[in-house]
């Protein structure tokens, strides 16, 4: 799709500038090496087999691999999950405790290590669905080589969790729709997206999201462009994706008398009135820089990161920060809420993280502006906003119904390459508009990007 141009049909690809340059195929395959190298050195440094997790989604693997059952929900903590990722971390793990005999430390890293595919598909599958919208290297380059960086990404590509394997099946089913979009003859893409958005939606409950997107998509498509036949592909669509992971919301509803069943977290979004969502806890025009960043520090309070406001009520500062650090929960003791001392110290710099932190600023402006233009051609960019206002709306729905842990930026991996297609519309309008600025941006990004290549370094080995 061509921004420049809301004449063009909505799955239209925009028109290559120009072929690549040497220099910028050789750039690309450095930021993916990269991207490589330093995940796999994350894993190999991790002081602890399960990675950087928030809980402890191991816990159904094991009991899945001792019992040969899928566990209740109530079982632990993390049980009440659709099974997806369940099924292949024990498949992983189960092979493992073969190869290692029975070495039960071993064997969880390995299961770990299973996110650091999974992230480079991530990567690979994100930067897909921008280069739908923007094809000129001068622009993909400094994007692809920033989201490779990205903390937030990197931080989830050693761990046993189930957030970056179910955002990576939704952006891997909208690279799939995408595609469709341009060409909807092509049945291997409208299989390809319903088998995905299944996945996605049997591995956490938040996948549903993508198959309302692109179900919504498709239908309003069809409405707008009076092409009923394809009513055909949406049945198909309906049918396929709940086949593949729908079974699971099946049977909650026949064993517990409803599809979705959670711990107390999901149980308080059964909550109808106003006053129970907690508007009065949670911050959401406050940005409190020095507070989170003092979360860094030496001299920080030795105190769980939920006692923090600038984490656990100040909405802005607590996406902000964990986009670009790991807001000290993993790498000071006390600060993760199931396991005092379960990660060690990190020695990471803190002017580095000071820097990171001034530097992210740059996005804001870039994606605000990018944001607009996604607005106006919302005719080609209309998956991409359902997905960013349903997931929006629902995230926002989901914490304001529990006072503790729930601002965490992980549940947005899905909107990712979103946030990063409307940077590169950012440096495109200033290309067009203020070239003296677009320079300055560009080389701004590159240079953010090296700042956070060097912050998942030190974060990985320190």
């Amino acid at each position: 799709m061509n921004p420049g141009n809301s004449d063009s049909p909505p799955g239209a690809l925009p028109p290559t500038d120009r072929p690549w340059k040497r220099h910028e195929i050789a750039l690309l395959g450095l930021i993916a090496l990269l991207a490589i190298g330093l995940r796999v050195l994350l894993a190999v440094e991790a002081p602890v087999p399960i990675g950087y997790v928030y809980d402890f989604y191991h816990e159904p693997i094991i009991q899945f691999h001792q019992t040969g059952r899928l566990p209740d929900p109530d079982a632990c903590w993390q049980c009440y999950h659709p099974p997806v990722y369940t099924l292949l971390g024990t498949a992983v793990f189960g092979a493992a405790m073969k190869a290692t005999s029975g070495d039960l430390a071993r064997s969880l890293w390995w299961v770990g290590f299973m996110a650091v595919p999974i992230s480079l598909l991530f990567l690979l599958c994100s930067f897909g669905v921008i280069r739908n919208f923007v094809p000129n290297p001068r622009h993909l380059l400094p994007i692809a080589a920033l989201m490779a960086a990205l903390p937030l990404v990197f931080i989830s590509s050693f761990s046993i969790e189930s957030d970056l394997l179910c955002a990576t099946f939704a952006v891997a089913a909208l690279a799939c729709y995408l595609r469709y979009r341009r060409r909807p003859a092509v049945r291997g893409s409208l299989l390809g997206m319903a088998v995905l958005a299944g996945l996605a939606m049997g591995t956490k409950y938040t996948g549903m999201v993508i198959v309302a997107v692109i179900g919504a998509s498709m239908v309003i498509d069809i409405i707008r462009d009076r092409e009923w036949k394809r009513m055909g592909h949406v049945a198909a669509f309906g049918l396929f994706a709940p086949l593949v992971g729908g079974w699971h919301y099946v049977e909650n509803w026949r064993t517990h008398g409803t599809p979705i069943v959670g711990n107390q977290a999901w149980d308080n979004l059964e909550a109808d009135e106003g006053e129970d969502l907690l508007w009065d806890h949670y911050e959401f025009f406050s940005f409190r820089w020095e507070d989170f960043l003092s979360l860094m520090g030496d001299d920080s309070p030795s105190k769980t990161l939920r006692e923090f406001p600038a984490y656990n009520n100040s909405v802005p500062t607590s996406l902000y920060g964990q986009l670009w650090t790991d807001g000290s929960i993993f790498s000071n003791p006390w600060r993760h809420g199931l396991s005092k001392g379960l990660y060690p110290k990190k020695d990471i710099s803190l002017r580095l993280i000071h820097a990171l932190f001034a530097a992210g600023l740059l996005v804001i402006p870039l994606a605000g502006l990018g944001a607009i233009n996604g607005l106006r051609r919302w005719r080609a960019t209309l998956p991409l906003l359902l997905l960013t206002g349903l997931t929006a709306g629902l995230y926002t729905r989901w914490f304001l119904t529990y006072p503790m842990w729930m601002l965490k930026a992980k549940y947005l991996l899905a909107l990712v390459p979103v946030g990063f297609l409307f940077c590169a519309w950012g440096l495109e309008w200033l290309q067009r508009r203020v070239p003296p600025l677009h320079a300055t941006a560009l080389a701004g990004v590159y240079a953010l990007a090296i700042l956070a290549n060097l912050y998942c370094y030190q974060f990985a080995v320190r």
